[in-house]
């Protein structure tokens, strides 16, 4: 551009800084305008050919910008890639280990009503009932998904080598198996007087998550935990579980279930006649009035303000697939996040105005009454524990 003759604004702004004549390029990369590249001469005419030469060059200079942004796509493309494939291989170690888990008290549940049979006679030691058959198949399963393997052939057919006996003990042993016997035994008792209880897909699964509170605010990401809950069940009955699952032990405070249609759910002894004008007894009002996929709130004391959003799961759920027993009442089984403390404690005496008490020299204020509890004399490195290093236990190595 030979700015000599020209005129206007532009004109004048180029001889005011001095320019004779200038040449301009964009620069299009991938289709798109990414900047322009302009030359200039304040003392003669730029010669001919300056335009094509600036244009090729700046053809040039969109390749590599090109390039460079592919490698950085690239470079972003491979990072999600490898968080997604570490984020669906500890999916699937959850998976297994729960999956696992289950079974293995499953299995238990099937062992002891077969024990029954023999005891009352229903069966013989020695035949392979039905039951029996379908406690090998299991055992198979659950020792092939163990060792990070399917098993499809019937344990009883291929071999099956069974759980091991350190298997066996580790589940008879456990704490969940020991506070599940009175369960155990029910299952018998019915199969006793009849046969076992119709279970089958029957139960509710509500997921919860606590979204809000005056301690607390607005909570992101929201602790959630997930019930099983049969439809027999009371509104009252899944409060109590959803408080003992959100480690609530104040328990004196009024709480209300509310459903889509506006509808107030509450224990209306709690109220003295003053409960809310056409609300439901809590106490009365059974589970069964949910619809699969509904959600509905729930709010625990009325003054802090703990309030849920509560979900009910598009199927129904076998508890017996779930948790491993048929629980006499709504009962969590999975869960995630940190619950807060129900009045916002940090510490024993926390008052919100006293400083929090100093840190123990590691756990040197308790007593030895477990090995590294207690004053501990200075060890090397192979004696102590080091800080910031994990030991790993796979959950293969608890069961064989």
């Amino acid at each position: 551009m030979d700015w000599s003759p020209a005129s206007g604004p532009a004109a004048a702004a180029a001889r005011r800084l001095g320019i004779v004549s200038n040449v301009g390029s964009p620069v299009v990369a991938e289709g798109r305008l990414w900047g322009a590249m302009v030359v200039a001469s304040t003392d003669e005419l730029l010669p001919a050919g300056t335009e094509g030469r600036l244009e090729k060059f700046t053809e040039l200079l969109a390749t590599a910008i090109a390039n460079a942004e592919s490698r950085s796509e690239l470079a972003a493309s491979r990072r999600r890639i490898v968080a997604a494939s570490d984020e669906a291989r500890r999916r699937i170690e959850r998976d297994l280990h729960d999956r696992t888990q289950q079974r293995l008290v499953s299995l238990g549940l099937a062992a002891r009503a077969a024990e029954a049979d023999v005891r009352t006679g229903r069966g013989r030691p020695g035949s392979l009932s039905g039951p029996d058959r379908e406690i090998g198949r299991r055992r198979g399963r659950t020792a092939g998904e163990a060792a990070g393997k399917p098993s499809a052939i019937p344990s009883h057919e291929a071999g099956d080598p069974g759980l091991s006996g350190k298997a066996q003990d580790g589940l008879i042993g456990s704490p969940r198996y020991g506070r599940e016997q009175d369960s155990c035994r029910k299952q018998a008792d019915y199969r006793d007087h009849g046969g076992p209880p119709a279970v089958g897909r029957t139960h509710l699964a509500i997921t919860v998550e606590l979204v809000h509170s005056s301690h607390t605010g607005d909570l992101w990401p929201r602790p959630g935990r997930v019930l099983i809950a049969s439809r027999s069940a009371t509104f009252e009955q899944l409060a109590t579980a959803i408080d003992d699952a959100f480690a609530r032990w104040d328990r004196n405070y009024l709480h209300e279930f509310t459903l889509t249609d506006g509808t107030v759910i509450t224990p209306h002894r709690w109220w003295d006649g003053e409960e809310p004008d056409r609300s439901l007894d809590g106490a009365k009002t059974r589970l069964g009035r949910l619809r699969l996929s509904e959600q509905f709130a729930y709010v625990f004391d009325l003054g802090d303000n703990w309030q849920h959003g509560c979900t009910v799961g598009p199927k129904l759920v076998d508890p017996l697939e779930s948790l491993g027993t048929v629980p006499d009442g709504p009962l969590p089984c999975w869960g995630w996040g940190d619950v807060p403390d129900q009045y916002g404690r940090r510490w024993n005496g926390d008052d919100g105005s006293t400083p929090m008490p100093p840190a123990p020299d590691g756990m040197a204020d308790l007593l030895p009454i477990l090995p590294w509890w207690g004053p501990q004399p200075s060890r090397g490195r192979q004696a102590s524990l080091p800080s910031g290093e994990v030991i790993e236990i796979r959950y293969r190595d608890l069961i064989t």
